[in-house]
């Protein structure tokens, strides 16, 4: 994991909003940076394992995850921004996903 990438990530949507959306979180490297700029994260894990992970990293935090199939995720009215490492595999329906979706304003996404 490199440490900086994740700040950098985090860093281009610094600001622009108060409640993000992350896209599969895994381990929560990204997640653990958000919180220190969002004032709520709703993490979308598709693994059942990683999920329960996440929900146990963060148990107390301003964290709410979801697990499933993001494509069948409905946002929250809240998101306004959305971080994540999307799956190759889906890169093209999560692109078309988000882009059907008019609740969010500002992305940075590792494609």
């Amino acid at each position: 994991q490199d440490d900086r990438a994740v700040r950098n990530l985090v860093r281009q949507v610094e600001g622009d909003g108060r409640h993000v959306l992350e896209i599969g979180p895994g381990k929560g490297a990204i997640t653990e940076e958000l919180l220190h700029s969002f004032d709520t994260v709703t993490a979308v894990e598709m693994d059942p394992h990683w999920a329960a992970y996440i929900r146990k990293k963060f148990d107390g935090e301003r964290v709410t995850v979801f697990q499933g199939d993001f494509l069948d995720f409905r946002f929250p009215s809240e998101i306004d921004t959305v971080v994540g490492n999307v799956p190759f595999g889906i890169t093209t329906q999560i692109l078309r996903c988000l882009l059907e979706s008019t609740n969010w304003q500002s992305a940075a996404l590792i494609v």
